[in-house]
């Protein structure tokens, strides 16, 4: 009867630690729900330094610790860290990115027109930042009309092209 009193014991243990270690999946931009990675909509280009993506989600810290790519650089299509970064990090065990609650504006030091909302065709706001470029080529919003709310493009468009890696707007 001791043994069995003692096997049970074993057997409640192992059922309740193999319940505790349930594997949590894998965030990816195909998963559903909490592990879900939600990506810049409307963006269909991938800097170029991301590819092959697999071997740069195991290089990505190398590059930024070695200075060839800036922090500043992942935030126009990172902007929401919680949303992105920290859910691989966290499931890989790496220290989360901490942007203390700030949004790029204030992260990137753009000096905007206080109270000037976005013009209805950079609705929605988030993926305006992903796509403006693509109107500029093709025409659908030549950057003259940019430089009418976005008139001194070294406290604006500067700061994001520069942090980014992209060429400076010089209005013309």
């Amino acid at each position: 009867m001791k043994n069995f009193k003692l096997m049970m014991i074993i057997l409640s243990l192992f059922l309740i630690s193999t319940a505790a270690c349930q594997k949590s999946e894998k965030p990816s931009v195909s998963s559903k729900g909490a592990a879900m990675l939600q990506t810049a909509a409307g963006v269909d280009v991938m800097p170029a330094y991301h590819v092959p993506v697999a071997k740069w989600r195991s290089t990505h810290m190398d590059e930024i610790n070695a200075g060839r790519v800036k922090v500043g650089g992942c935030l126009p299509c990172h902007s929401e860290p919680e949303n992105f970064c920290n859910k691989c990090h966290e499931y890989v065990g790496a220290k989360k990115v901490l942007i203390e609650g700030k949004g790029i504006k204030q992260l990137l030091s753009l000096e905007v027109t206080e109270g000037l909302q976005p013009t209805p065709d950079h609705q929605p706001i988030g993926q305006w930042r992903t796509r403006h470029d693509e109107a500029i080529i093709y025409g659908k919003a030549p950057i003259t009309s940019c430089l009418g709310c976005h008139f001194e493009p070294e406290k604006f468009c500067n700061r994001c092209h520069s942090a980014a890696g992209i060429r400076k707007i010089i209005p013309q």
